[in-house]
């Protein structure tokens, strides 16, 4: 069992903090408050900081293999369970050893293991259980991306794989797709960004998530604005080939337009002049088949959980600016 497999690593103080499974007993390292201390006692051996994830790292680099479903599944759950009761109750364990990007990785990496994991019932409401705890944690606007996991890899190379698994076998599954969009907040590298609209563009067609859908904040997808050139041409191009259609992919098509509107209409560089009047012309092109498009393009106001919001009639500053734009 897990306790067992702790137990052996770690001296066991039943005076010391109560984590329901095990009393874990460190030196004098850290004190998260004045109620109790926790220290890391190494007992003469040098452990890995992310040892409260057991095998979970072994099993996603394929260092470690189980062959029998059962007995993997319970060393998936009973890590799950205690790395939860961590979080939960004495995160503060985490916080020191572990970094937030580690944090999330170790997490998401279930999804590495196959569908046959992640869409079991129990496997899933943990999985829902932690992106609520890390949202309330903030944690999910603080990773960093461009370092590395700890005993895996940079997070970079760890996203491909998440993103591939994705494409694979996800089946559009609503909460993957959840873990799968929180580096694709606007936050974080555009490279990342990048990798899924562009170089992976096929799992577009299963990102079907609608606005509520998302369980943590929706703002991040929109603020702050987009300003890489190649994924505005980008975003209107998968607009303009329907590639995104409002009706199959609410959340991606928002987010779209959201971006391109600001774009078009953001008068502070002359270098993207250019830019700006070819994508307009195309979308006046484009408004004879579309119509829908082309005004919730241009007269976009906002976001919100029910889709764009459109303004009724343009203001006279963004008609002045398409005079301008177009002469």
């Amino acid at each position: 069992s897990l306790y067992t497999y702790y137990k052996n690593i770690f001296h066991i103080n039943r005076s010391s903090i109560d984590l329901n499974i095990c009393d874990i007993h460190f030196g004098n390292l850290l004190q998260t408050d004045d109620s109790f201390k926790l220290n890391i006692h190494y007992s003469q051996t040098l452990i890995d900081l992310t040892w409260p994830y057991g095998l979970l790292s072994s099993l996603y680099t394929n260092v470690f293999s189980i062959a029998d479903n059962d007995k993997r599944l319970d060393i998936i759950m009973n890590t799950l369970r205690f790395v939860y009761i961590l979080e939960m109750k004495h995160n503060m364990i985490l916080h020191k050893m572990v970094t937030k990007t580690t944090r999330f990785a170790m997490i998401a990496g279930i999804y590495l293991l196959g569908s046959d994991v992640f869409l079991e019932k129990n496997v899933a409401d943990y999985l829902v259980a932690f992106l609520n705890c890390f949202n309330e944690q903030n944690l999910l606007q603080k990773l960093e991306t461009r370092t590395n996991i700890q005993s895996l890899m940079t997070f970079f190379d760890f996203y491909r794989l998440l993103v591939d698994q994705y494409e694979a076998c996800s089946f559009g599954d609503v909460l993957y797709s959840n873990y799968l969009l929180v580096p694709l907040q606007q936050t974080y590298d555009v490279q990342l960004r990048k990798h899924v609209w562009i170089e992976h563009s096929t799992i577009l067609n299963y990102l079907r998530l609608k606005p509520d859908q998302i369980l943590f904040s929706l703002e991040t997808f929109f603020i702050p604005y987009e300003n890489d050139p190649d994924l505005i041409r980008y975003y209107a191009q998968v607009l303009l080939n329907g590639t995104i259609k409002k009706t199959i992919q609410p959340l991606l098509y928002m987010i779209a337009v959201h971006h391109l509107n600001v774009f078009l209409y953001d008068q502070t560089r002359n270098e993207q002049n250019d830019l700006q009047r070819n994508i307009i012309k195309n979308l006046q092109l484009s408004s004879k088949n579309d119509k829908m498009l082309y005004d919730e393009i241009v007269y976009y106001k906002t976001f919100s959980q029910d889709g764009p919001v459109i303004f009724e009639s343009l203001p006279l500053i963004r008609i002045n600016w398409f005079q301008k734009l177009l002469q």
